[in-house]
């Protein structure tokens, strides 16, 4: 995972009020990073780097891992108009969560 300063991470965050920019979950910010904590979250490349993003802050967000791991290479517009996330939310509506 990337390192990014803290006065950055603050401000990824800050951009979506501390929640998800995809499912608008709440997010911790204490728990950045830390996989299977709950409010866990990760920065996100609203466009990725396979796809032509950059690590400039306008194309960074805040994603909780659920829909950081499932948005894959999709873009952020393509993972919420294509489906992913629909599918991400029926998923975890069967595991009861």
């Amino acid at each position: 995972m990337p390192r990014y300063s803290n006065d950055l991470l603050n401000s990824i965050y800050d951009k979506t009020d501390g929640s998800c920019a995809y499912c608008r979950k709440k997010l911790a910010f204490v728990i950045y990073g830390i996989p299977g904590a709950r409010a866990n979250w990760e920065v996100d490349h609203d466009v990725p780097i396979s796809r032509g993003g950059s690590n400039e802050f306008k194309n960074l967000v805040a994603a909780c891992f659920s829909c950081n791991r499932s948005k894959g290479d999709l873009t952020g517009r393509e993972y919420m108009d294509g489906g992913g996330y629909r599918r991400l939310v029926e998923r975890l509506a069967r595991l009861g969560r």
